[in-house]
């Protein structure tokens, strides 16, 4: 069964890196990522494609993340397996509270790593970001969380419209 457990954890953090490899390629070859552009919905990469970094600066943000590469790639590992884990349960039928638990254990300690990546990194940076990169950064802080409410209205239209549809 660990045998199992490991070869599932291995699976999917080589699916996750087979994905990161195609998404990067995309996006060196100049390809869209879809409706959401080249970066899809990651913030940290959205950031550092509209700071127009330097090619020094990019090095730079380059040696962080790979000082911290291992630490991501296992906090991934994690989340992908407590997700697992979860959805097992449910389709089993099965209790998952004590998963659901590693599942937010998991989310929280991905969320603790990105933060204090992102804030090093930015740290970092600011003393060589030029005025119009520092402007650049100022919108967006001003920006972050205008369209949460948004979001949450169109997803909840969309499940309103399934249910309404689906339903006796």
């Amino acid at each position: 069964m660990k045998r199992a457990r490991a070869f599932l954890a291995m699976a999917l953090v080589v699916i996750f890196l087979i994905g990161a490899c195609l998404a990067t390629t995309n996006v060196l070859a100049g390809g869209h990522g879809g409706k959401y552009g080249k970066f899809g919905h990651d913030p940290f990469f959205m950031l550092i494609h509209k700071l127009d970094l330097t090619d020094d600066q990019k090095a730079t943000v380059a040696g962080i993340l790979k000082q911290h590469l291992e630490e991501l790639k296992s906090a991934a590992a994690s989340l992908a397996t407590a997700r697992v884990k979860v959805i097992q349960d449910a389709l089993n039928g099965d209790n998952a509270t004590k998963d659901c638990g590693a599942l937010g254990t998991a989310v929280a300690t991905l969320a603790q790593l990105h933060a204090a990546l992102t804030q090093e990194i930015i740290t970092t940076l600011t003393p060589s970001l030029s005025d119009d990169q520092k402007a650049t950064l100022q919108n967006m802080r001003e920006k972050i969380g205008s369209h949460v409410d948004a979001m949450i209205d169109a997803r909840s239209t969309h499940l309103e419209k399934w249910i309404a549809k689906h339903s006796n």
